[in-house]
């Protein structure tokens, strides 16, 4: 694991992919926050920073590119690692333009999201 890769913030509305993936990063000594909302990952991300944010693109309060731009502008250094279970090409493109590291379709496999994180 790269210093100052430590901190990730997961939002997704899937409690059990939630869960599964904080177990299987904080293994690996990452340090993982969830949230389940938009106003939840808000009220985290004015707290501390994230080095990577893990952001469904679909939230029950909000959609996450709304959240990617606010975060991003906040942090611009952060890495973004949209998530979706809705893929589409144009959604992947403006998630990329909007400032994402990277795009990855639920269901994903949890090796593949680790190398992501590494890169």
């Amino acid at each position: 694991m790269g210093k100052g890769l430590e901190h990730i913030l997961i939002v997704d509305d899937d409690k059990i992919l939630s869960r599964n993936l904080s177990l299987a990063l904080t293994e690996d000594g990452y340090r993982v926050v969830t949230a389940d909302k938009g106003v939840e990952a808000v009220e985290h991300i004015k707290k501390q920073f994230f080095n990577v944010v893990l952001l469904d693109l679909v939230l029950p309060d909000t959609e996450g590119l709304k959240l990617l731009k606010l975060f991003s502008k906040k942090y611009p250094e952060a890495c973004f690692i949209i998530s979706t279970g809705h893929a589409s090409l144009s959604s992947a493109i403006e998630a990329l333009k909007a400032g994402a590291y990277d795009y990855i379709v639920k269901p994903f496999d949890v090796e593949r999201l680790k190398l992501v994180i590494k890169r």
